[in-house]
């Protein structure tokens, strides 16, 4: 009767959270405050009828333990059942009486009315039925924010053979929660509920020899469990399963064993419209999809957005803006911030440049630094805004501070030029620093060629080469002649004239425009002894040698050129030497 009206939690062992969204959080305080309890009816269901409807009871808290929606089960039998469930409850049957609150307390079934809900669900109780103590336990914890009456309600539940308060009480004393807190006591209760056959509790199990709570570490002993609560249909385990083989941990890794676990419970979710798993997805699709399903939380639908954005065609680009949506919509900052960037390029539908400052600076307000800075490039370029230099600097300045290397290095351009702040080059260099520090090649180009021309700081080569390095080797075409140049002269690096034509010829692969003179100088640099001696000697023999000279230097070339296109082509070419 839970999992239809709940908030899944993210935790990895499964653990169900929220509570039931229906009113009776309204009405509950008068309940425990009154002592009044409704007489029983004189006329009782008969034996067969009670168990008939026991059936359908254990049928949903089953859907509810296999992390499944019981609204399903109740929508489907509603339509014929419900009378008899009605006349049963008449008569005093606890297991109607609890199908009864679980009609009215949840949306979608019949028609919410929490007051009627929260009678039938107090009448079950009153009899001593484990199911009805244990929602009346849920509701202590998430609505009263009561967690001693709560562990009260979930042991009186378990007393009664209710599983599913020995797996809500094994989680107080795994957190310290209404209980003093006892880690092997809480596995204790998950094991006894466990052994019972409880696939949530087999999954809580796993959790605890994954992580070590109240047992000793030992992960065999968690895929065993994870395997045995999968078998039965448990989605959260399902989902554990399904990523562990996708990468190989503590089991083989084996893809097309990933996506049969999660093609299992994408049965079981009845999954459907934009959250159907189709066999045909990636297998890391899928498993992201799944994990979306069974944890419908921002992060995850991130997750999925992602994936479409970062691996899809044109055509899934525009799921990956529906995923972002959602995700966006529950209140993440880096989907707003994703979203705001597919608006912007118009990837994945049409160009809205003012819904993406919108989303860049919602993101911003809740402290995204890379929305801060997208949000200030659109002032700077007057893209769904005005342009305004002083704006754009002010929220560069945010994402400097926020810890964003790309903010950093145009909030060190802003204060170096002067754009829409005062010049400050001491300022400038202080940031680039930092920026290149955290990574960012555009500052470490930027920062290279203010210590290489000396005019705002001394002259230093020996800071701008492995400034200069680092951003060629990640491929910073701006960085790549100087490099070539640096080599070439012996400035801050040896000289080493295979590595000035590696850096030469990467810089005309990244379509740089190298001048001719440059070309020259490296020529003339290479000049071979041959011509350095042919003006010295008679003209007779001068010819001769500087002949020689330039064969020689042809092969020179040759070599070097042979040498610097060996080294583009290895994917690990070594870092020249300072």
């Amino acid at each position: 009767m839970r999992a239809g009206i709940v908030a899944i939690s993210t935790e990895p062992h499964g653990r169900v959270i929220g509570l039931r969204s229906c009113a009776i959080v309204y009405f509950l305080s008068s309940w425990f405050a009154t002592a009044a309890v409704a007489s029983p009816p004189t006329t009782t269901a008969t034996d067969a009828d009670e168990k008939s409807l026991q059936a359908e009871v254990d049928e949903c808290r089953r859907l509810t333990r296999l992390g499944l929606d019981d609204r399903v089960y109740l929508r489907r039998m509603a339509p014929t059942r419900l009378a008899d469930w009605r006349s049963a409850a008449e008569r005093g049957s606890a297991a109607a009486l609890w199908l009864m609150a679980g009609c009215y307390g949840a949306t979608n079934v019949i028609g919410q009315d929490a007051p009627l809900s929260l009678s039938y669900l107090r009448l079950a109780a009153n009899k001593g039925y484990g199911p009805a103590m244990h929602v009346i336990g849920l509701v202590c914890d998430r609505v009263e924010n009561d967690p001693e009456r709560a562990a009260t309600w979930f042991r009186a539940a378990a007393n009664q053979g209710c599983t599913e308060g020995l797996y809500d009480l094994g989680h107080f004393y795994q957190d310290g929660r209404g209980v003093e807190r006892d880690p092997a006591k809480g596995a204790a209760l998950w094991r006894e509920a466990a052994d019972a056959g409880d696939e949530q509790a087999i999954c809580a199990l796993a959790w605890a020899y994954r992580e070590g709570k109240g047992l000793n570490v030992d992960d065999a002993e968690a895929v065993r469990l994870y395997h045995r609560a999968a078998s039965l249909g448990q989605v959260h385990a399902i989902e554990e399963l399904a990523r562990r083989y996708l990468e190989g941990n503590g089991v083989a890794t084996d893809e097309a064993v990933a996506c049969q676990w999660v093609q299992r419970a994408a049965q079981g979710l009845q999954l459907d419209g934009m959250y159907a798993i189709p066999p045909g997805d990636a297998p890391e699709l899928q498993v992201r999809k799944l994990t979306a399903a069974v944890h419908a939380s921002s992060r995850n639908f991130a997750s999925v957005g992602a994936w479409y954005n970062a691996y899809g065609s044109e055509r899934d680009f525009v799921d990956a803006r529906k995923w972002f949506t959602l995700a966006a919509d529950k209140g993440s900052e880096w989907a707003m911030d994703q979203l705001g960037s597919m608006h912007h390029t118009g990837r994945g539908g049409s160009t809205d440049h003012a819904a993406a400052v919108k989303l860049f600076r919602a993101a911003a307000d809740r402290g995204h630094a890379e929305a801060m800075h997208h949000l200030a490039r659109m002032y700077l370029h007057g893209f769904g805004v005005p342009a305004d230099l002083v704006e754009a600097a002010k929220w560069y300045r945010k994402s400097a501070e926020a810890g964003d290397e790309f903010g950093m290095a145009e909030w060190a351009a802003c204060l170096f030029h002067g754009k829409g702040v005062a010049r400050d080059t001491e300022a400038a260099v202080a940031w680039y620093e930092k920026s290149a520090s955290a990574g960012d090649i555009r500052a470490m180009r930027d920062l290279a060629s203010i210590y290489h021309a000396g005019e705002v700081v001394p002259r230093n080569d020996a800071k701008a080469a492995p400034l200069y390095l680092r951003a060629g080797q990640r491929g910073h075409p701006a960085a790549m002649l100087p490099l070539a140049t640096m080599y070439c002269n012996g400035r801050g690096f040896a000289r080493d004239f295979t590595w000035a034509r590696f850096w030469l010829m990467r810089a005309k692969g990244a379509h740089v425009a190298v001048p001719a003179e440059l070309e020259q100088a490296m020529t003339r640099k290479m000049r071979t002894r041959w011509q350095r001696a042919a003006p010295t000697v008679a003209p007779a023999f001068g010819a001769l040698a500087a002949l020689v000279g330039l064969i020689r230097l042809g092969n020179i070339r040759h070599r070097l050129d042979a040498e610097a296109a060996a080294r583009i082509g290895s994917a690990t070419s070594p870092a020249p030497a300072l």
